[in-house]
Formats: C-alpha cells, structure tokens, sequence
C-alpha cells in the first residue's frame, strides 16, 4: 500500500490554495513556510536574524531579511520589467507604473519593523474593499435612482438593459471567440451597413477597415482575438493584384503562448509587453506618417524619451539599493548622477542586460517596424478592446486622445472599447469623477466624492454577483461611472 504524503498546510492567496510541498518533520508546514509561521507565533521574532519577508518586486517571492539585495539582483520579475522598458515605443517617466507604486517605498526601509509595516499597510490596501462592509441603505439607492435617470436624459438610453442580438453562423468557437465576432458585426450593423452610418464623402466603405492606410491597436489584447476577427469582418477586400498587409499593434502587459495575428499571413503586427500608461502612440503614428525618415531617425523615435536625463526607473531603483551595473566597455556605475550621463545606446545595454532573454528578440521587433509600419501613412486608426479592466479603460481613452496631436488632418480615430470590472475603479484614475463632486454630498449621504465613488463602485459588482432587484442597481452604477467618463 502506498503511503501518502502529508503536504503543507500553509494557503497561498496568489493560487487559492495550499502548498503542495512535504512537510518539514514534526511540523504541519515545508522548511519555507515554517520559517513564516514560526515568526508569527514568536513573540520576539524581531530579534530573528534569518527573518523571512515578501521580495519587494515580487511579492509571491519569499526570502530572508538578510539576502533581499542579493535576491533582487536575480528576481525574475526584475528581468521581465527590464525587458518591458527596453521595447520601442516605451515612456521612461520617472517612477513605474501605477500598479507598482508601492516598489521604491519599500525599498527605501532597511528596519525590519518598518518593513512590516508597510506590508501590513499593503495587504489592507490591496483587500479593503473585501473586508470593509458595505453601507446600503434605502436612501442610498433611490439617490442611485435619480443620478441613474439624470445620465439617460444626458446621454441615452442606458445598453445594459438593451438587449441586442447578433447572429453568427458557426457556434463551434469559445467564448471569447464569439464575444470578438458579435463586436465586430455590431460595429459593421451600427455604423458601416445601417441607413444612418456615419461616414464621409457620403461612402459607407470609409470606415472598413483597409490594409493601405489603416492601424489597429489592440489594448489589453491577450491573445489579439479582438483584432485577427475585426480583420477578417471589418477588413476591406485586397487588391489581388499587388495586395497589402493589414498593419495591428499588440498591447498586453503578459506574454502569451496563443497569439492569433500570426495564424494569418495577411496581417503584419508588432506585440508589445507593455502598461497601456506606458505606451508612446505618439512616436508610432510619427514614424508611420513622415515618409522621409531615414532608419536612424525610425530608430531614435522609437526610443525617444529614452536618454537625455530619462532614466528607466529600474535602474535608478536598483542603484539606489547599492545594486551595481556595467556599462558596454565594462565600467562599473554606482550613481543615479552617472547613469543620467550616460547615452540611449548604453541604457539599453544595461536593460538587455538585466533582461537576460525576458522574451522575444527586440531587434525583430525594430525590423518590422521599419519594413511593415514607418513611412506608410495612417488616416484611420482603431484602437479596440474587448475586455479593459477597471481604470485600464481611462488609460487607453487618454492615449487615444493624446494621438490625435499627431494625425494628420482629415484622419479618423475610431475608438472600440468595452469596459468592465467597474468595481475595480480608482477615483485617482477614473475619467470624469468630478461630475460627482457637487451631487455626492448634496443630500448627506456620502461624507465626500471618493466615499459616493467607492460606494458606486462596490453595487457595481451586483450585475453579475446577483439575480435579484440589485442586479438592476449594479447596472445602473455601471451606466453612471460611464457616464462620467
């Protein structure tokens, strides 16, 4: 008979569940995780000199107190950050993105008791909504009612209680797949094919997508399955004579196994690692607009704000925790001020080098570009989403905005978007948000704009989380913080 062996006991958030190492002699836990919880069980674990903490860049890594720098040197998200801020069409602004503010922070405590502490601070951050209870009250929903009926006098009818239907012929495809097609033919319904499409010239075929003149852009693409479908729908028929390939430009901030722009001959695309906040669209359509530019002036837009005192903020990060680089002839680089000195060539050799193979060859990256996008003038340009969570949905408004400084005039930006995970909103990032400044406390409901905020936020989530009346409440807070953006 087979004996079973025990595993850990010790649940990990990140996977939703246990551990599934053996455990550690007489304990309930692996040698990892029972150096965790003897420090929670231990009165004086301040005084442990192998304290185990969180990695500041990765918090699902675990390592000792005494060896993080060392740890630092070869985290692997270290390497993928690296990678992502060594891609064309990159803005280097002087902290990280939103989503990893909290990184320098922590790297700036050396004590140990203060290091708790900002993780304690952390962890109720990223779970306080989960924890903090929910205020309803009657009042609040009939003042929900009235901000709900104020918006679809202002703008409409609100699409979540419209029911729309889209008829496809082959149903042997997943749920993403479908969700792809039925945009795609909304769009060819709502504004190529109806009697009242909107168009210039008076030609219908103005706003199909064609391979001469248009771009797509795909924010939080995962897979690219949105763009591969809008093509194949929305794409203008080629000339089978001298055809042309139908330029995509991928966003995504993970890499992806499954890319779907390259199960077809007919678009050329380039996929970029990248935070949306972090994308220079404005460089892009420069490149492809300016039909003079030379290779090495493709190559410098490319990396525009890169150099000339723009430091990626990895590399000031690690310096300022002593962690030293090498330049190309091989001097060694200690100082924030010397870095800053240093030129785009040799910022990037540092950041190929902390990437260490983090993903796929950039250089390939830089020929397409100059092969398949520069030089080649865009008058239309998509930019498409079929799931932006949260504030993800305010970032790509405000680069789609931010484009049209340098379309040419006469161009068209068309802009494809789905919102959802509304519940996942910040007021900071959120769009708008001031509209409710005047009415969140007009009644004495709310203390302030961020509590009435918060509170449309967390109903919003009873779309989906219920069948009852408040399902009708989440969609309505849906509808009011579209609204306002």
């Amino acid at each position: 008979m087979e004996i079973q062996v025990q595993t850990c006991t010790f649940f990990i958030k990140s996977k939703s569940r246990n551990c599934k190492f053996p455990r550690y002699g007489d304990s309930n836990f692996c040698n990892l995780h029972k150096g965790i919880q003897d420090q929670v069980c231990d009165e004086n674990h301040e005084k442990l000199v192998n304290k185990i903490i969180p990695c500041f860049i990765d918090g699902r890594h675990f390592v000792s107190i005494n060896k993080i720098r060392s740890h630092i040197r070869k985290c692997s998200r270290v390497r993928d950050i690296a990678y992502e801020l060594n891609q064309p069409f990159c803005m280097h602004n002087n902290g990280p993105p939103h989503n990893l503010l909290n990184i320098r922070e922590k790297l700036q405590v050396t004590e140990t008791s203060h290091i708790e502490e900002i993780n304690r601070k952390a962890n109720k951050n990223n779970h306080s909504d989960s924890k903090k209870k929910l205020i309803v009250s009657k009042e609040r929903l009939e003042f929900v009612d009235k901000l709900h009926d104020f918006c679809v006098r202002e703008f409409g009818k609100n699409p979540h209680f419209e029911s729309r239907q889209v008829d496809i012929d082959n149903l042997n495809l997943n749920r993403h797949e479908l969700q792809a097609i039925s945009i795609s033919k909304e769009f060819t319904k709502r504004l190529i094919n109806s009697e009242n499409s909107i168009s210039c010239n008076n030609s219908n075929n103005n706003l199909l997508f064609d391979a001469e003149n248009s771009l797509i852009i795909e924010y939080g693409a995962g897979n690219a399955i949105l763009s591969y479908w809008f093509i194949k729908e929305c794409g203008k028929p080629q000339n089978k004579i001298k055809p042309s390939k139908f330029r995509s430009v991928i966003i995504d901030r993970e890499s992806r196994r499954k890319q779907m722009e390259k199960l077809d001959e007919s678009i050329s695309s380039i996929r970029l690692r990248l935070d949306i906040e972090q994308f220079d669209i404005n460089s892009l359509i420069l490149v492809c607009n300016n039909e003079d530019i030379s290779k090495e002036s493709i190559r410098a837009h490319m990396y525009s704000s890169l150099g000339n005192g723009n430091v990626p903020w990895i590399i000031s990060t690690l310096l300022e925790q002593k962690i030293w680089m090498h330049d190309s002839s091989g001097k060694q680089i200690q100082t924030i001020e010397e870095v800053e000195q240093l030129s785009k060539e040799e910022l990037k050799y540092i950041l190929t080098t902390l990437s260490n193979g983090g993903g796929p060859d950039i250089s390939r990256l830089e020929e397409t570009i100059i092969n398949n996008f520069a030089k080649k003038k865009i008058l239309k340009i998509f930019v498409i989403s079929k799931h932006l969570c949260g504030n993800g949905f305010d970032l790509g408004l405000k680069s789609s905005q931010s484009a049209i400084k340098e379309m040419k005039s006469g161009s068209m930006l068309i802009i494809i978007m789905s919102p959802c995970c509304h519940h996942r909103c910040l007021i900071s990032q959120h769009l708008g948000a001031e509209m409710l400044n005047q009415i969140a406390t007009q009644e004495g409901l709310f203390d302030n704009t961020e509590e009435c905020f918060n509170f449309l936020a967390s109903i919003s989530s009873w779309s989906t989380g219920t069948s009852d009346y408040r399902s009708n409440y989440g969609f309505k807070a849906k509808y009011i913080l579209d609204s306002c953006r």
